[in-house]
């Protein structure tokens, strides 16, 4: 065969078992040559048919598709093969030398039995930079059947790791997608998750992409999550599936959110998450990686494996395994013990210190090399062994990015990208500094090169040796490069534009930038990025002059940082309000009435969360008045919506229904504006409201029933979990359990995808217990629901948490406990009017409980009816009746009570199929037949 084939060979041997990659194999024989990739491809053939190896079923050589090749035959060394000396002078370069970590491999390999049996793994592997976690990680994988399991590998990164939402996810997806099979994972993501595969241009045509961003429906974070956790199980379904999330510590906040979200899921999954990430880097308090990681660990969700600094025997182990003969062995000999000293075990730091002493001249001296401190000196000074050009190069990579584009590279420095990509493709085959990451292409038809640094250490050494001014040059050209590249699409950059024109001191640029990149995030339903980004806007733009432009841009970050903070934090949460307090005073002073309308409306949402209804009143009149002058429809609807909604909660009824009859005929439903459609398909529910306190049951419940029917064919999250909400409520007004039981069950799962309506699961649950007579676990519950709305500051929950604590005491005997909450509920109730007849109907049964007199009890009762009456509250007003009348016939005043009742019963004209009704029926007749037959 030819020397060249054979010299592949030699080398498969020398590596059996092991995963040899087409660069080793091009380093190792093609060192001083230039060559096509094919090459290992075309002599892996010819050893095949030299050996009779068929390639479907190996016996000698085993292909890794789009990765390498495994010698998998049994290899005995003989005295023959030494006369193959000279074929072991082609100098390559070696597989990974791991040490060390045979314990924790075969964990590793326990946890993936696990998951291979359907109970899905969650491993965190930790350790310090230069441990070895990529080494490590590669090494179970590459230990694994590659023909059973399909692997997908993510990186986060630095700086725009955290501005793209789930970006190492999308990137471990992609490239599942574009290997042998991937037509299946793509068809998995058309049908159970969209919104994501939309996100995956390399997996789709043009026309294909625009389809699906149409037909995709809107994007929460919530659908984000629901999407990818089902999808990933149906992954799973034809092979084991392994996600590595390479560097979490860097990771977007949004990509953290789904790994809890698939980790506390309990549906068998085959699958596995390695996520490596730096202790160092995730320490604070604030980092959500420490948070997230430790609130799984907390319910056994997840494992977390920290890799170990290597002992001496460990790093005598490493140089026998690395020098195993010759005069370089011997040297090494003695070396262990300093090299230990010199760099406490970081592997990465043991690997520098060996190489800087392998190219050394004996005798060497330990000693003489640097703590492990000193280690950035070594990266320089291996750096500083490279040629100028490679060195300029480089440095101009770091500014880049962790990882970067040669044609950006290129125009910072003003130079060819092929000269560029020559250079990256040289140095990622030597593994020196960098390694290579396949290929860019940009709108504009510039297809490039892209690498990424091996270590964060060495971009951060290779960064902070560019001078300041030219740093600045450096950063200003990459961005108007890119920006260029990508043209009318430059938006799908943000992140990145922003993060270099910000280092080019180009604030104005920046502002652009964050802000896109907020709206981004934000269509994304990622609230946390979105937030993050238009905080920093606001920051920069505080340093530009003053002027219209200025305002008008500031304004638009304030409105959408209020929108992210309002889905992030809540609707009554002081960040939330404080941002669209700054954004009225800006929309003030420019005049803009849809901007303008879109503050009151943040704030109005935020005052009425906040059980604050005259502020929440004077808001909507606010907002009325400038959509009069606008005359748009739209914004009209809108106003009248709040201004109704607020007059529900205050009790006046007419009024109430006056404004969503307004905000019902002004509604567009092709006016795709999320704020008119956020009002729009919410008037049905509050009529619905409407309707039961003014007495028709019938007609709330046909109305809850078509907003449900509407909300599944939107296929809107939020409008289907508020209506579900508001059937809870009607249900609990009902007396239905069954009905609120089935309702609440359907918001539980919405809640997933609604976070803001956990609370009301809790509470709805709470209810449906008292409902049967089991009063248990319910304080508890509603305890846990207080909690959820405190801490979004949903305060309009208050006088239901405290009006079932009552009922809770009660059941218990501590009726003075329970009364104590009822007070407390009526002076919630001074604003919201439209809970206090129940609770002051609720208070008349306690103190008939509690013995009190006649004269307290009868007081308490007609309170509760003069409230309903003035409000003109017939529901409440029958419920206060019904309580009042048993009393009153247990007092033997049958006639006084048949008239009472029969009043308000006679009133009604529907609904009496329900509870409440039933009830008034049954005691009218007892209360007839006392009082001889009245």
């Amino acid at each position: 065969m030819r020397g060249k084939t054979f010299a592949v060979l030699r080398f498969l041997v020398d590596h059996p078992g092991q995963l040899v990659t087409k660069a080793a194999l091009l380093d190792a024989v093609w060192a001083q040559t230039s060559v096509s990739d094919t090459m290992p491809t075309i002599c892996v053939g010819e050893l095949r048919k030299a050996l009779s190896d068929d390639a479907r079923i190996p016996k000698f050589i085993e292909t890794v598709h789009g990765r390498g090749y495994r010698f998998i035959a049994k290899v005995t060394v003989a005295a023959t093969l030494e006369a193959l000396a000279p074929w072991q002078a082609a100098q390559h370069t070696p597989v990974p030398i791991m040490v060390g970590r045979e314990d924790q491999l075969a964990q590793l390999h326990g946890w993936f039995a696990k998951a291979t049996e359907g109970k899905r793994q969650v491993v965190f592997v930790a350790g310090e930079a230069g441990i070895g976690k990529t080494t490590f990680v590669r090494a179970f994988l590459d230990s694994l059947p590659q023909d059973v399991v399909r692997i997908g590998r993510g990186q986060c990164i630095e700086q725009y790791g955290s501005g793209e939402p789930y970006m190492p996810v999308l990137e471990a997806l992609t490239r599942l997608g574009q290997e042998p099979g991937g037509e299946r994972l793509r068809e998995i993501l058309h049908r159970l998750a969209p919104t994501w595969l939309a996100q995956m241009p390399a997996l789709l045509t043009e026309e294909e992409r625009a389809r699906l961003q149409n037909e995709a429906p809107g994007t929460t974070p919530q659908r984000m999550l629901g999407e990818m956790t089902g999808a990933i199980e149906a992954m799973t379904t034809d092979a084991p599936l392994i996600l590595l999330l390479e560097d979490l510590h860097w990771s977007d906040f949004s990509t953290l959110e789904l790994i809890s979200a698939i980790a506390r899921r309990v549906e068998p999954a085959r699958l596995m998450i390695l996520g490596a990430y730096r202790q160092v880097d995730m320490l604070g308090t604030d980092r959500p990686l420490r948070r997230i990681k430790e609130e799984l660990e907390l319910h056994n969700y997840c494992v977390e494996l920290r890799l170990k600094l290597l002992s001496e025997r460990n790093v005598a182990e490493y140089l026998g395994i690395r020098f195993s003969d010759g005069a370089t062995a011997h040297v090494f000999n003695d070396l262990a013990p300093a090299i230990h000293q010199r760099t406490e075990g970081n592997p990465l730091f043991m690997v520098n210190v060996v190489d800087y002493l392998e190219a050394q001249a004996p005798p060497l001296d330990a000693s003489e090399i640097e703590a492990p401190r000193g280690i950035l000196q070594m990266i320089e000074r291996n750096f500083e062994r490279l040629s100028a050009d490679e060195q300029v190069i480089l440095e101009c990579a770091s500014v880049a990015g962790a990882e970067f584009s040669a044609a950006a590279v290129a125009a910072a420095l003003m130079r060819p990208t092929s000269e560029v990509e020559a250079c990256c493709t040289r140095l990622s085959r030597n593994e020196q500094f960098i390694r290579s990451r396949g290929a860019t292409e940009w709108p504009d038809t510039t297809v490039a090169g892209a690498y990424a640094f091996l270590h964060a250490l060495y971009r951060e050494v290779l960064c902070d040796r560019v001078p300041p001014g030219h740093l600045i040059e450096l950063h200003r050209r990459i961005a108007e490069r890119v920006e260029a590249g990508y043209g009318e699409r430059a938006g799908e950059m943000a992140a990145e534009l922003a993060h270099h024109y910000e280092r080019a001191k180009d604030n104005p640029k920046a502002v652009k930038y964050f802000q896109l990149a907020g709206e981004r995030a934000l269509a994304r339903g990622a609230m946390v990025e979105a937030e993050r980004h238009y905080v920093r806007g606001l920051e920069l733009i505080s340093e530009l002059p003053q002027n219209v432009d200025r305002d008008r841009r500031e304004l638009g970050l304030q409105v959408g940082l209020g929108l992210a903070l309002w889905g992030g934090k809540g609707w009554g949460h002081a960040d939330t309000h404080r941002a669209f307090t700054f954004a009225q005073a800006l929309g003030e002073k420019l005049g803009e009435t849809h901007q303008l309308i879109a503050v009151l409306n943040g704030l109005w949402i935020s005052a009425f969360s906040r059980a604050q209804m005259r502020a929440s009143q004077e808001l909507a009149e606010r907002m009325a008045r400038l959509a009069e002058l606008s005359d748009d429809r739209g914004l009209l609807c809108v106003a009248n919506y709040a201004f109704g909604t607020t007059l529900l909660w205050r009790a006046q009824f007419t009024k109430a229904q006056e404004h969503l009859d307004l905000a019902s005929s002004y509604f567009d439903e092709a006016d795709t504006r999320p704020l008119i459609q956020l009002a729009g398909n919410s008037i049905v529910v509050i009529a619905a409201n409407v309707a039961l306190h003014q007495g028709f049951p019938d007609r709330a419940r046909h109305l809850i029933n078509a907003t449900l029917q509407f909300g599944k064919h939107r296929r809107n999250s939020y409008h289907l979990a508020f209506a579900r909400m508001s059937a809870c409520l009607l249900s609990i007004r009902l007396c239905d359990q069954q009905a609120l039981l089935m309702h609440a069950e359907e918001l539980r799962s919405l809640a997933n995808e609604v976070p803001f309506f956990k609370g009301h699961v809790e509470y709805f649950a709470d209810v449906a217990l008292a409902m049967s007579g089991k009063f248990e676990d319910g304080l508890a519950r509603t305890r846990r629901a207080n909690a959820l709305w405190e801490s979004i500051e949903f305060h309009l929950s208050r006088t239901y948490v405290l009006q079932t604590e009552a009922e809770f005491y009660a059941s218990d005997g501590r009726v003075d406990e329970a009364l104590g909450k009822i007070t407390e509920a009526l002076s919630e109730t001074e604003e919201v009017a439209l809970r206090r007849p129940e609770i002051l109907t609720l208070r008349g049964d306690l103190l008939v409980q509690n013995g009190a007199s006649v004269s307290d009890v009868e007081a308490a009762y007609r309170e509760a009816l003069e409230c309903a009456r003035a409000q003109n509250n017939r529901w409440d007003q029958l419920q206060s009746t019904i309580h009042f009348a048993r009393r009153l016939k247990s007092e033997g005043r049958t006639a006084e009570a048949f008239t009472l009742l029969s009043e308000i019963y006679n009133w009604f004209t529907e609904g009496f199929d329900t509870r409440d009704l039933k009830e008034a029926k049954s005691l009218l007749d007892e209360l007839s037949i006392s009082s001889g037959g009245l």
